[in-house]
């Protein structure tokens, strides 16, 4: 039944967790939410990877929320950095029902062709940012309401 469920789907919301890897038969395009180990997006098996709106990285100093640029910066943008450090003030929080219904909504539009040049112009700024500063090169997008929230 859950292959079945995968080849009607018209995109996969996952976390993740391993049972989406069944979506890459059927070549359906994914929405990750919650996502923190971005080392592994860039990957050439990954290519359906459409959207990710990743957990809210929270400097618990400032009581600020980290951009997308300074989760790199700062290092935290692979899974040896995923617990909370309370020496370093950082936390790591899901997202919330709003925004993952939101995350779900940008994903239809996007699918329905829908999706607004200006999204699609902020996500090349922001890829073409990470891949000159830290060489991360990947083939998705930021979920735009992740972008103007944090960048």
């Amino acid at each position: 039944m859950d292959v079945f469920l995968f080849s009607v789907s018209k995109f996969i919301i996952s976390t993740g967790t391993g049972l989406e890897a069944i979506s890459y038969l059927f070549r359906k395009k994914m929405l990750y939410l919650n996502w923190a180990d971005f080392d592994v997006l860039h990957k050439p098996l990954n290519s359906n990877i459409t959207f990710v709106y990743p957990k809210k990285i929270i400097d618990t100093k400032k009581n600020k929320e980290l951009s997308i640029y300074d989760i790199f910066r700062y290092g935290l943008d692979n899974a040896r950095s995923h617990k909370s450090d309370n020496k370093n003030n950082i936390t790591w929080n899901s997202l919330n029902p709003k925004e993952m219904i939101n995350a779900t909504k940008e994903m239809l539009d996007y699918l329905d062709n829908k999706y607004l040049d200006s999204s699609l112009e902020a996500n090349r700024e922001i890829n073409n940012l990470l891949q000159d500063s830290f060489g991360f090169e990947n083939t998705f997008h930021w979920s735009r309401s992740f972008l103007d929230k944090n960048n």
